[in-house]
């Protein structure tokens, strides 16, 4: 009964927050440009790399590693010379990725840099308080931590800043983050003291910070190459329409992700052997259904969402959906790998996506069609991949 309520509390805030994202895209949709809009999201894309040098996959452990009320070795890891200094040279690598990617210079450069700096302090602090919080089984303040994020970044912040295009954005971002981060301290949701009761390793960290990072390479690619061969606007309407099929996936496939990795982790091999081909039945099933639904009515959905002008984005939605069923699985896999401490599988498993991304992107030249049934297919057989190699090697 405790997994099935975790899952249902964590689904109702997932949800909420897709329903703020919802509205806080189709709000942005119309007010920033396509360029704009664009940059951000090549950013956040590279980011999201760059920030795992800085945590390193300590979230993951301290989640494996049960209940915990404080951040382990947070002083020495985190309040150190060593820390400010990956955190300077983070930052750097981020702006010479994204200027390489976008061809942005000058001054708005030196602007992004400061706000990079920013950015990854306050995503480290939400990477390690989300730890915190999901390994006390504290559902409910990290779904309000994470809804509120999209609520402040999307929603408000964004509306002060209209003016500035790009560095608006990012500034909402970041004071969402900072802002969270110290109310959440402030009212003792998240204790910062150190926990020198269970020590742990760098290397044992990576052991999972390697994958996600692999994870999100792969994810990202077409982010970073797709400009350069069919434009920024064109790649936006790639990716709002591809963002409207995963609404699913970051609803419930998110959901799942965050309950079933520490409940999994705490099973039998014979309960979780059990359990995970339920929730793999179910994931098959469930994505399929909503790919149809989504595919017929892609038109409507995009008309309604992003508003006119966004035709692109709909063609793109009524093919590309149908990777749903593959990306609610991959959550599902994912957490059965980490939790059987299978990571060196699921971390080569990794590499086969980045080839994927690759030989679809190679197609972009010829065609985007061609590009996503690609990306849909060799997707699809990797996770089936997944799947397979955890069936032979979980002890029934």
């Amino acid at each position: 009964m405790t997994i099935l309520k975790n899952i249902n509390v964590t689904l109702a805030f997932t949800f909420a927050r897709i329903v703020c994202q919802f509205i806080g895209t189709a709000y942005m949709s119309r007010v920033f440009s396509k360029t704009d809009l664009g940059l951000l999201l090549l950013f956040l894309a590279i980011s999201r790399i760059t920030e795992l040098f800085l945590v390193a996959g300590d979230n993951n452990v301290i989640i494996r590693d049960g209940e915990h009320t404080d951040m382990l070795g947070l002083k020495q890891k985190y309040y150190s010379f060593r820390f400010l200094l990956r955190l300077i040279l983070a930052a750097i690598l981020t702006c010479i990725l994204f200027y390489l990617f976008s061809g942005i210079k000058g001054i708005i450069l030196v602007s992004i840099f400061i706000l990079t700096l920013f950015f990854l302090i306050g995503r480290s602090c939400f990477q390690l308080c989300a730890g915190i919080l999901i390994s006390n089984n504290k559902f409910v303040l990290f779904g309000l931590y994470d809804a509120l994020i999209i609520v402040l970044s999307q929603l408000l912040f964004s509306r002060l800043f209209i003016g500035l295009g790009l560095t608006g954005l990012l500034t909402g971002y970041v004071l969402a983050y900072i802002i969270l981060a110290m109310v959440y301290y402030s009212l003792g949701l998240v204790k910062l003291q150190t926990d020198n009761r269970l020590e742990y390793s760098r290397k044992d960290s990576w052991r999972f910070a390697r994958p996600e990072l692999l994870n999100i390479a792969a994810r990202s690619l077409d982010t970073y190459v797709l400009p350069s061969i069919i434009g920024v606007e064109m790649m936006v309407s790639y990716k709002r329409g591809y963002s409207v099929g995963e609404v699913l996936t970051n609803t419930l496939g998110r959901s799942l992700a965050l309950v079933l990795f520490p409940t999994f982790a705490r099973m039998s091999n014979y309960e979780r052997r059990k359990m995970g081909l339920y929730f793999c039945a179910t994931a098959i099933i469930v994505g399929l259904i909503f790919s149809i639904i989504i595919s017929t009515y892609s038109h409507e959905i995009i008309s309604f969402y992003l508003g006119d002008g966004w035709e692109e984005a709909a063609k793109v939605l009524s093919v590309v959906v149908y990777i749903l069923p593959a990306r609610l699985l991959a959550k599902v896999v994912g957490s059965l790998l980490k939790a059987s401490d299978l990571l060196k599988f699921l971390e080569r498993t990794q590499y086969l996506l980045i080839i994927v991304q690759l030989m679809a992107l190679g197609c972009a030249f010829i065609d985007l069609a061609i590009f996503i049934r690609v990306l849909i297919i060799g997707t699809s057989a990797t996770i089936l991949l997944q799947l397979t190699y955890w069936l032979r090697n979980s002890n029934s």
